[in-house]
């Protein structure tokens, strides 16, 4: 319909007169008639004449705005809603698609006002889409236009279709089709990409997704599949340009909302491909009208279009959990990197499922976006950066453990790890700022790494113990735990140079070697503190465990057959290293050490050693060098006046500093090297004889000493496996020791006695009571019993070494003893030696208890026997033979002192007071054997006493015939003693105090007999050797009962009588 000039001024003229009110009379006749052909027509006119600045219309510019901008979002809503006379919906879908058009103008010029116009237009369900166009359209005029235009323009109109779907519902309008195509082809669709990557408003952005998810259903399929990536893309451009405020500001819902449009999106895409699937299999050929291309090409082609569309969706979750993680706050942080690693996780947990064999070629072809996308926006350097905080470290290993399991982990990640971990440099005010306040973090990226190692892949693993061992001397022991889980995986790391001779093959070094032997090479001789050597030790043994028994032992045989001679090989590489080092005396402490733990290895595990290892005698080896080292520290002391100085004084000398660790890295070198020495898998005389004198004959300390005692006890009771495996001379059920029995025997026998005074002491005397204890075990003069005594039982001795009781009670505390069975025990006459020669009066407190207990403690079935008693007379017997001896020493002493000669200056020097006091300790210390003695066997009730009496009557009758021999020559053979040479010992007490003597008994007793009451031995002795535990407690009974002077003189009565009869009896 044409529209004359002078309709065009009449409305001219009234919307210059009255705007609004003009727009509101056309508005009306739009919506009353059937026909707005009219008006439309005008609209269009007044519009484009208006800004194209015609002068025919006259309106001015605002007005025309106004009538661009406000009205016709109006006319077109107007239209929309209401049907039409079917000869004008040509002219009104022809006013739809002129406003297409405008908009997509006002798009180019950056408007985007109109985007909710567009909506409206490009709205299927609209009632002007639903009454024109389908097949509800029942008017015989429409059927005939339909028909009509269907023969016509079939090929023209429906030919040129490139946007929307050819073969639509029959439910659609085809008017609505011809809109959405219009659309596309004035650059609709490209017009949004534009807007979005522009920067407009997030609520733009939710109106196109709205109108984009409205016309899915009738886009074309190719065209959808080729414009869902790149929408998704500037929808990600969008999410990034977004002001933080703005972005910050929007609910989660919102920004879900987005990613579900976009899935819903990419459904209609699976689904395409889906359809196209089905064919294929159908075998039938997917051609359109215009597209003559075969089932495979299409298919394959749609087939990856689906995962660049899945990637582009992941990708876009991915961008708004990275605006989140950007976020200065850390709630904001942790949800964006929690997101991060779900969606990550869960991509790859898919791939996993879904492919039959995956490997990490594969999984990285289909993954690799996600890598990608991690490097693009440098994930790592955010998360270590500035705001790094240990809640995000935390939860970023699955990020590593991905990368990792595509083989795509990249060197410059562990690096940044790593410059977070340590240092390296030597200021602080030249490292980073996380640096500087790394030790906050640092607890969290060293569990981070601990994770890493068990994943992460050779290379990655090479790359961190590079930048490990790049730390040298700094070492510490987060780091040194490092290597140990690095160790634990057994991963061969490179080529050594040199071949294998055996299969002439490049010989090949686990990365746990690797680790080895830069501990032993570097770090040990760099670093200063023995601690922390000790620990990089402790270490080295657990990797040469692992390295002996094998990767979690489920290797092959061939492999297991490898992995020993890589062990044994290890062992001796090392076992050389360390035996060079102290030939040249270098590194000692931490070659005696290594070489100590490798012995053990070797007989823990069974290792076979190299064969050229078989010559050499690593016994003669350190035994040279202990000598070496013992004249060394002489020498070095020859310039003090060592030899004049007391124990304590000697400490602190610079050269025995550090003496006493030396000497205890030598024994236990001495003893790894008996037990590696295959040629000297026991100890010889002449061995032992070097270690006795250079470690106690001429031990500098005491405590030098007491090592050597304490290494003699551990090597009786180390056990060995000999090759001949021959029985040693101990019962069938005790097992071979190091150190065998006979080489016991002569230490008891030939080493005890021979030390000075000063040099028994308590580690002397548990030494030779562990000896002593194993010797008689052996030979039967000791048996081991147990004891329990629970409440409202008696004291019940076993053989069996199990409890046994009256009752069962839960407080029962078991013991075991070894009482005496009557047969002679080998070393007590030794055990007397020690006795009356310590010097330390506590020492000789202990050994006389000790000595004491194996003349009264007997198994069960001896105790009703005479045994006992013929033990306490020899006891007392061997007492008076000592005490006669020595007062006959001290009366000898004496008269020299005291002859003529003695008036001569030198005969009353400081050796003859010496020498006078030594004798007169040996009187108080006989004087005090045979008190305790006595002491101890008056112990008991009164049914023991009443015993006593009886045993003392026969005891009495039959002392001639003890002291007597049968041809009566046994006269000659005893020395007489009297009781007044007892007395003689009592003046001297007060100078030289016995050290049984109790200062806090009661004064009375003391004066009367010049001893205590009772006595029991220290607890710490009693703790190691429970000997006296089948003796009742004397101490108990008299705090607990009454002690009344009747009572005090009854007992001093019995003991008196004791003395009197003994001596009687060795009168006789």
């Amino acid at each position: 319909m044409e529209v004359g000039a002078e309709d065009v001024e009449q409305v001219v003229g009234e919307l210059r007169r009255d705007f609004e009110g003009t727009c509101v009379a056309i508005a009306g006749e739009l919506a009353s008639s059937g026909d707005p052909t009219h008006w439309l027509h005008l609209l269009i006119i007044l519009v484009r004449d208006g800004q194209s600045g015609s002068q025919d219309v006259g309106l001015s510019d605002e007005q025309v705005e106004r009538l661009d901008m406000d009205f016709l979002p109006q006319v077109v809503q107007l239209l929309l809603g209401k049907s039409f006379d079917v000869r004008t919906v040509e002219d009104v879908n022809k006013f739809l698609q002129w406003t297409l058009a405008r908009v997509a103008k006002r798009f180019q010029e950056g408007d985007t006002s109109r985007v909710s116009c567009l909506a409206r237009v490009l709205d299927a369900h609209r009632r002007f889409y639903l009454y024109h166009g389908t097949s509800n359209d029942g008017t015989a005029l429409n059927r005939g236009q339909e028909t009509e235009n269907n023969e016509k323009d079939e090929s023209t109109e429906f030919q040129a279709l490139r946007f929307t779907e050819r073969d639509s519902s029959e439910y659609t309008s085809r008017y609505f089709m011809l809109n959405l195509e219009h659309w596309g082809q004035v650059g609709g669709f490209s017009l949004f990409l534009e807007v979005l990557a522009a920067g407009a408003s997030f609520e733009v952005l939710q109106c196109i997704l709205r109108v984009v998810y409205d016309v899915k259903d009738h886009l074309c399929a190719v065209f959808l599949a080729e414009y869902f990536p790149k929408l998704v893309d500037a929808v990600c451009t969008h999410i990034r340009k977004l002001q933080a405020a703005e972005f910050y500001a929007l609910s989660r819902d919102s920004l879900l909302e987005v990613v579900q449009v976009m899935e819903l999106l990419l459904l209609k895409i699976q689904h395409n491909v889906d359809i196209i699937d089905t064919v294929q299999r159908n075998g039938q050929a997917f051609k359109t009208e215009n597209d003559k291309h075969s089932v495979d090409e299409s298919g394959s082609g749609a087939l990856l279009a689906r995962e660049l569309c899945e990637q582009r969706v992941q990708l876009l979750r991915l961008e708004i959990s990275l605006r989140f993680f950007q976020s200065n706050s850390l709630e904001k942080r942790i949800y964006g990197l929690t997101e991060v690693v779900v969606i990550i996780t869960r991509l790859y947990n898919d791939q996993i499922q879904e492919q039959l064999e995956p490997t990490a070629a594969s999984l990285y072809s289909t993954l690799s976006f996600l890598v990608d996308w991690m490097h693009e926006k440098q994930l790592m350097q955010e998360l270590l950066g500035d705001k790094m905080h240990v809640e995000l470290i935390k939860r970023s290993t699955s990020l590593f453990q991905f990368a990792s399991e595509l083989e795509c982990l990249p060197t410059e990640w562990i690096d940044l790890v790593w410059s977070c971990y340590h240092s390296d440099t030597e200021s602080a005010g030249e490292s980073r700022p996380v640096q500087r306040r790394h030790e906050a973090f640092r607890s969290t990226i060293h569990d981070l790494l601990m994770e890493m190692v068990t994943f992460v892949e050779l290379p990655s693993l090479n790359h961190l113990v590079a930048r490990i061992e790049a730390v040298r001397a700094k070492l510490d022991s987060n780091q040194l735990c490092l290597f140990a889980a690095i160790a634990a995986r057994r991963l061969v790391c490179r080529e050594l140079p040199e071949r294998d001779d055996s299969t002439d093959a490049p010989r090949q070094r686990s990365l746990r070697q690797q680790i080895l032997m830069h501990l032993w090479t570097v770090v040990l001789p760099s670093n200063t503190s023995m601690d922390f050597c000790d620990e990089v030790l402790v270490r080295m043994h657990e990797m040469l465990r692992s390295e002996a028994v094998g990767e979690e032992g489920g290797e092959s045989e061939e492999e297991a057959c490898v992995n020993n001679y890589r062990s044994c090989e290890m062992v001796d590489e090392l076992l050389c290293s360390c035996l060079d080092n102290i030939s040249r005396r270098e590194n000692l402490a931490m070659s005696l050490k290594l070489f100590t733990q490798l012995s053990s290895l070797v007989a823990e595990m069974g290792i076979v050693l190299a064969p050229h290892q078989h010559s050499k005698s690593y016994v003669k080896f350190l035994l040279d060098e202990i000598v070496i080292y013992k004249q060394e520290v002489r020498q070095a002391l020859e310039v003090t006046q060592w030899r004049h100085m007391d124990d304590d004084e000697r400490e602190t000398l610079p050269v025995l500093k550090d003496h006493v660790n030396d000497i205890k890295n030598r024994l236990l070198a001495l003893r790894a090297s008996w037990i590696l020495d295959i040629g000297e898998s026991v100890f010889v005389e002449d061995q032992l004889d070097v270690v006795w004198h250079l470690m106690i004959a001429e031990a500098f300390l005491l405590d030098e000493a007491a090592l050597c005692f304490q290494w003699i006890e551990l090597c009786m009771n180390t056990p060995v496996q000999l090759k001949n495996n021959r029985p040693e001379s101990e019962t069938a059920g005790s097992s071979q020791a190091l150190m065998p029995l006979r080489m016991a025997e002569y230490l008891v026998t030939k080493k005890f006695p021979s030390l000075p005074g000063q040099c028994i002491t308590l580690s002397t005397l548990c030494c030779f009571h562990s000896i002593f204890r194993r010797i008689n075990l052996v030979k039967g003069g000791l048996e081991i019993f147990s004891t329990a005594s629970p409440v409202g039982s008696d004291l019940v001795l076993s053989p069996t070494n199990k409890t046994t009781s009256g009752s069962s009670s839960g407080g029962d505390k078991d013991e075991s003893v070894e009482l005496m069975t009557g047969q002679p025990l080998v070393g007590l006459d030794e055990l007397w030696q020690l006795a009356v020669s310590a010097s330390d009066p506590a020492v000789a407190e202990e050994i006389i208890t000790l000595l004491a207990n194996f003349h009264l403690a007997f198994a069960p079935n001896v105790q009703q026997t005479e045994v006992p008693f013929r033990c306490k007379m020899q006891y007392v017997e061997k007492c008076m033979e000592f005490i006669a001896t020595a007062k006959a020493d001290a009366e000898k002493i004496r008269t020299c002192t005291f002859s003529p000669a003695s008036d001569r200056p030198e005969a009353t020097d400081k050796s003859v007071l010496t020498e006078r006091a030594a004798s007169v300790a040996v009187v108080n210390r006989c004087i005090d054997l045979l008190r305790y003695f006595l002491e101890a066997c008056k112990i008991g009730d009164d049914s023991e006493e009443n015993a006593n009496e009886a045993l003392m009557d026969k005891l009495e009758s039959e002392g001639i015939s003890l002291s007597t021999d049968s041809d009566g020559s046994g006269e000659a053979s005893k020395k007489p003693f009297q009781i007044e040479h007892l007395e003689e010992r009592l003046p001297y007490l007060e100078i030289y105090p016995s050290p049984m003597k109790d200062v806090q008994s009661d004064p009375s007793i003391g004066a009367k007999l010049g001893y205590r009451a009772a006595r029991r031995p220290s607890w710490t002795f009693r703790q190691q050797h429970a000997l006296l535990d089948v003796i009742v407690d004397a101490n108990e009974e008299v705090d607990t009962e009454d002690t009344d002077q009747p009572q005090k003189d009854e007992e001093a009565a019995w003991i008196a009588r004791q003395v009197v009869g003994l001596s009687l009896s060795a009168h006789h």
